[in-house]
């Protein structure tokens, strides 16, 4: 029990940390932008090659995103 609201506290934690790191991308801070990049590059290329099932075309789309 204990465990399961540490990771609630923790995942509400993150996505508030994640909104004010968005907004510093939006104001045009690159070092958030890389944060960002680092904390989701993983899960995205997953998604996107799982989409789109294609290597060439996941890291692709990466890259245009």
């Amino acid at each position: 029990m204990i465990e399961a609201r540490r990771a609630a506290a923790a995942a509400a934690t993150a996505a508030t940390d994640d909104l004010s790191i968005g907004a510093r991308v939006s104001a045009g801070d690159c070092a958030a932008f890389e944060l960002l990049m680092r904390r989701y590059n993983r899960r995205l290329y997953r998604l996107a090659r799982a989409s789109l099932r294609d290597e060439a075309e996941a890291k692709d789309a990466l890259q245009d995103a």
